[in-house]
């Protein structure tokens, strides 16, 4: 997924970093404690008042051309499984100005796919009343969630996962009703759960105002394109707010590269909050990667995608635990190094690092599959179980070049 571009600023013309066999562990991140009992008791207690919708500013005013990918759900059983993300891509033309016209409309359209989700009343009150400590009553936090697809009888609605508990009650609020809700899976990787409510808990009402949402094609939004925002502002929550995408970078995450948008759009949390674009389809969902910021920035929806669907299926996410960049064919060419994956880090204790991989390895092989990118190892990894022992091919440099070595590479089940 990395360019020339950003391969370049990573390999330094003299110093040849990329050469570095020194291992310098690294932790992944985990999510901030942001639970505050207060928040979660007004929202218990006012479940049932309407959100605020503020949109104080615009910037910018261009014409350009943006590729978006509406990608729609198919739920194949009513369990829920194996979600498939059919992608129809379709090129728009947009003119900011139209964009910021029709927002009142665009926002009222994103408005039928939210809901909330908390803890039931009864475990909710009586973590809020315990006497447990901030870190301990962190699933205590609500969440907001998005409803991305249905089967027959169930509505099947994503959220922000660390928040809630896999052994927790939750009720999710939509349209100021309160029903129950089912969890189905969630991921620490990505911070995602899914959750599922049945349809016949819902008025009609309420079910013929329900639309779910659609995914835009992160990987084709492009620069000045209009963005909405739905999140933090202060200490606002469930606030709307708008702009234009100011920046798009690749940055490197455990087993993966994926995709930062950063807008313009001023915010006190990054680790919250979705992004959609003029049409109302999701783009991405908040991050605090990379360096710290005062807007708002999420990684791509293109990006995890493939997440949702592998949780949907009831599939473990799997750790191999590396940090890697692409070798193009053209920095292979300039630098006379292999193609493949050039490993940046182990991350501690690690799968990959418990095996002995180390910085400056390059990975050209998985199981005998050619490695030429994270795509690649993304995709592997993807049909793997934990549990699974992968022979991982690598080509290690010392004075007199490359050499080749094998590694055995037991991997396990993502955690936070």
């Amino acid at each position: 997924m990395s360019n020339d571009n950003n391969q370049n600023e990573n390999i330094k013309n003299d110093k040849f970093s990329l050469y570095t066999e020194k291992i310098n562990p690294k932790k992944p991140k985990k999510p901030k404690k942001k639970n505050k009992k207060l928040i979660a008791l007004g929202i218990l207690i006012g479940a049932g008042v309407a959100a605020v919708f503020i949109v104080p500013f615009i910037v910018g005013k261009v014409n350009h051309m943006v590729e978006v990918s509406n990608s729609e759900l198919s739920l194949d059983s009513d369990d829920v499984q194996a979600i498939n993300l059919e992608e129809i891509n379709e090129t728009v033309n947009v003119d900011n100005n139209d964009a910021f016209s029709k927002m009142p409309q665009t926002i009222e359209s994103i408005g039928r796919s939210i809901v909330h989700i908390t803890p039931k009343e009864s475990d909710l009150l009586g973590q809020i009343l315990s006497d447990k400590d901030e870190e301990d009553t962190e699933n205590v936090r609500p969440s907001s969630g998005l409803i991305i697809g249905e089967t027959a009888t169930r509505f099947v609605i994503m959220s922000e996962g660390l928040s809630i508990d896999e052994e927790q009650n939750v009720d999710v609020i939509i349209n100021g009703e309160v029903v129950s809700g089912k969890f189905l899976a969630k991921s620490p990787k990505f911070d995602i759960a899914l959750i599922s409510i049945k349809k016949k808990d819902i008025t009609e009402d309420t079910k013929k105002n329900i639309v779910p949402i659609k995914l835009g094609n992160s990987n084709k939004s492009t620069l000045g394109s209009f963005v909405i925002s739905y999140g933090e502002s202060g200490d606002e929550s469930g606030i709307f707010n708008y702009g234009i995408i100011s920046k798009k970078s690749n940055q490197s995450m455990v087993d993966a590269n994926v995709t930062v948008i950063n807008t313009n759009i001023a915010t006190s949390s990054n680790d919250d909050g979705l992004l959609f674009d003029s049409n109302g389809n999701l783009l991405g969902i908040g991050t605090d990667m990379g360096p710290d910021s005062d807007t708002f920035k999420v990684v791509g929806i293109y990006d995890i995608k493939r997440h949702i669907e592998k949780l949907s299926a009831d599939i473990d996410v799997v750790l191999f635990g590396i940090y890697g960049e692409d070798i193009t064919e053209n920095i292979a060419s300039r630098y006379d190094i292999p193609n493949g994956v050039y490993l940046t880090d182990a991350a501690f204790d690690s799968p990959a690092y418990k095996a002995g991989l180390q910085s400056g390895d390059i990975i050209t092989a998985i199981d005998g599959s050619e490695i030429k990118s994270m795509d690649d190892i993304e995709n592997i990894l993807s049909d793997y179980k934990a549990g699974k022992t992968m022979s991982v091919d690598i080509k290690r440099k010392n004075k007199d070049g490359y050499f080749d070595m094998s590694f055995d590479v037991n991997i396990v089940k993502y955690k936070a």
